[in-house]
């Protein structure tokens, strides 16, 4: 039969005890690493059509069709918590806030969302840009021309 001496006693249930706790911390570290990943936005692309089911984007246009009735700044997104994406738009670097566009997302793991703009007539020939935000912060950016 083992002898067990009064200092393995007491030193063992600590070791253990201090074991535990560490495994408890480092797992709360890995779960708020986790958690406060930050939300990622790639991909961006800026098209005249996107797939209504998927939302992915057809082909990737530097160059837009003044005719064009819409046009679609699509992305992938990977977040793990609640966050709302804004779209902003510009012709020639003047802001076109009245078609600025915010869309919340609760979480996403490379999902495509969309953006877009209408109009009845044409386009106005120009330099396009649409950037999109989180929060105050400009994520992604692209330029584009119609015309």
């Amino acid at each position: 039969m083992p002898v067990i001496s009064r200092k393995s006693r007491y030193w063992v249930p600590l070791a253990a005890g201090i074991a535990g706790v560490l495994a408890l911390l480092l797992t709360g570290q890995i779960w708020l690493a986790r958690r406060d990943t930050p939300t990622e936005l790639k991909f961006l692309t800026v098209t005249d059509n996107i797939d209504g089911s998927t939302k992915a984007p057809g082909p990737g246009l530097s160059s837009i069709p003044s005719e064009t009735p819409s046009i679609y700044a699509a992305v992938r997104v990977t977040t793990r918590r609640k966050t709302t994406v804004t779209a902003k738009w510009y012709q020639n670097e003047h802001h076109l806030d009245d078609v600025d566009t915010e869309l919340a997302i609760d979480r996403s793991s490379g999902s495509w969302i969309d953006f877009h703009i209408s109009t009845v007539g044409p386009w106005p020939a120009g330099n396009y840009r649409v950037e999109l935000y989180i929060g105050e912060d400009l994520m992604v950016q692209q330029a584009f021309r119609v015309g």
